[in-house]
């Protein structure tokens, strides 16, 4: 059997967690609102631009050759970004020599 002060002291554990939870969904409505007002400033997409960034994506040279496009150079790094469609794997890479980006090209193995 369970006693009426453990009974109180549940309810009292209980009536916090819901005050707590209760204060979170006002500070996550505060905060979704906060950063729905940043994104409708005129001056946002005027210093995203200044930045540097657009609505497109870079276009960057391909190869279907492990080199460098740019200057010839064969000492490449991956950068990681591997993308693979259309029958076609694209491989990103950057050059050592000019530090520039560019997709390597190559089809996939058949097993």
């Amino acid at each position: 059997m369970v006693s009426p002060m453990s009974r109180n002291s549940e309810m009292a554990r209980a009536q916090l967690l819901c005050e707590e939870a209760q204060n979170l969904v006002e500070v996550a409505r505060a905060t979704r609102a906060m950063i729905h007002a940043q994104r409708r400033l005129p001056w946002r997409r005027l210093t995203q631009l200044a930045r540097g960034g657009s609505d497109q994506h870079r276009i960057e040279a391909e190869t279907e050759e492990r080199r460098c496009p740019y200057c010839g150079e064969k000492t490449v790094s991956p950068v990681g970004s591997v993308v693979a469609a259309n029958n076609k794997i694209r491989i990103a890479y950057r050059c050592d020599g000019c530090d520039k980006r560019f997709v390597f090209l190559r089809t996939p193995i058949d097993f």
